[in-house]
């Protein structure tokens, strides 16, 4: 009887030890939890203000047909387009891209086209510090024409690069002003929300 009198006493102080243990983890359980939330409780959010206004886009694309680009050397072109596109937010400029197309009857002279004018054009640019192929320059062998294109964001408009665009004189890059600049040079715009 003995060893059963010790074995039970053995017995309720494993069990009273085991509660305590989980009485004990119980208890910093919740101690973590809340000061959890007293933490995240702590903050203090604060708006002033109105919502920002919504932002427009609009587009501007502007094409002229038989205008020579002013700052190639070699056309002999059989005709010659030019198409200058604009992204506009809220009504100031943001990118703008030119396209120039020279077309010919013979692919000798879309060579010597492409050759010449992007030699010139390059060392156009490296006179002014902008280095070689600036402005998004490429140019293009078509099968039937010749294709330099330009691309630029707004912030790299400046009295140097502004006459690569054909926006010489131009100070003021809002929807107005673009279209009257392009259209006093013969192109035709429309513009688009």
């Amino acid at each position: 009887m003995e060893e059963s009198s010790i074995s039970k006493t053995k017995k309720v102080k494993k069990k009273s030890k085991t509660n305590w243990y989980l009485t004990i983890g119980i208890s910093l359980l919740l101690t973590a939890v809340v000061l959890a939330i007293c933490f995240f409780m702590q903050g203090e959010t604060k708006t002033s203000g109105d919502w920002p206004e919504l932002e427009t886009s609009e587009s501007l694309s502007c094409e002229v047909e038989g205008l020579a680009y002013p700052l190639f050397k070699y056309d002999n072109s059989d005709r010659k387009t030019t198409k200058v596109s604009m992204v506009l937010n809220n009504g100031k400029l943001r990118t703008i891209s030119l396209v120039y197309q020279l077309y010919y009857s013979d692919s000798s002279k879309i060579e010597r086209s492409e050759a010449e004018n992007h030699a010139a054009m390059n060392l156009r640019m490296q006179d002014e510090g902008l280095g070689p192929d600036a402005l998004g320059m490429n140019f293009a062998r078509l099968a039937d024409s010749m294709k330099m294109s330009l691309y630029a964001d707004a912030s790299a408009l400046n009295g140097g690069t502004v006459k690569y665009f054909e926006l010489d004189n131009v100070s003021k890059y809002d929807l107005g002003t673009l279209r009257t600049a392009y259209e006093q040079k013969g192109f035709g715009c429309v513009a688009k929300n």
